[in-house]
């Protein structure tokens, strides 16, 4: 069984090998978690479909937990499957993002950038946005024209505005997705520290029981 002196030992360890270590890179990695809601504790819903899944009981509740030591292990480590299993999926979204952000960026056929939709978030639509002339209908008054023209100028001054603020979009996901693991493999030691817990909890409440019996 693991003892204080080596669990300090592999806190300490870990904090060296994982993680940002300057201010900037930990204020950062922080902005990013709490961007894909990871700083928020996980739903009561997804804890106890990981609590059902360990005690193999379909339909346990979370009020038949107690306060002993195995009810304490087993919360703790299904609250960390739940929130692994959460920056997982904004893993799966970021890296999606950026292959999608990766692949407008070399698109050379404008009219494919706005088949999905205009995403003002994306510097290759912005760009096209920009460069798509005024069309006007025929039949329009001289006030109407002069109204989608002021109409149009504000639009793409708001576009220019919304490229100029997503310069390095690129890097800026790329950087929050290299984070985004950072704070994954951050979570991964913090479940396997809580499966050696409630692997150890469960081990003695066994031994326990053995006695217990043993006893009658």
């Amino acid at each position: 069984m693991t003892t204080d002196r080596q669990r300090a030992a592999n806190r300490a360890n870990a904090r060296k090998s994982t993680g940002p270590k300057s201010a900037r890179g930990k204020r950062a990695a922080g902005q990013n978690a709490v961007k894909h809601g990871l700083t928020r504790p996980p739903p009561l819903n997804e804890v106890l479909r990981w609590v059902r899944i360990y005690l193999e009981d379909a339909t346990v509740t979370m009020a038949d937990l107690g306060e002993d030591p195995l009810s304490r292990a087993v919360l703790d480590l299904t609250q960390a499957e739940a929130q692994l299993e959460r920056a997982y999926d904004a893993e799966r979204r970021s890296t999606a993002e950026l292959a999608r952000y990766a692949r407008t960026d070399k698109e050379r056929d404008p009219r494919r950038l706005a088949a999905d939709g205009v995403d003002l978030d994306d510097p290759a639509v912005l760009t096209f946005l920009l460069g798509r002339p005024l069309e006007l209908e025929a039949g329009m008054s001289h006030k109407e024209k002069e109204k989608a023209k002021k109409v149009h100028e504000m639009d793409q001054e708001t576009f220019r505005i919304l490229l100029a603020r997503s310069r390095g979009h690129l890097k800026k996901r790329a950087d929050e997705l290299e984070r985004l693991q950072r704070y994954i493999r951050a979570a991964e030691r913090r479940k396997r520290e809580a499966f050696n817990v409630w692997f150890a909890a469960r081990a003695e409440a066994a031994d326990q029981n053995l006695q217990n019996e043993a006893n009658f």
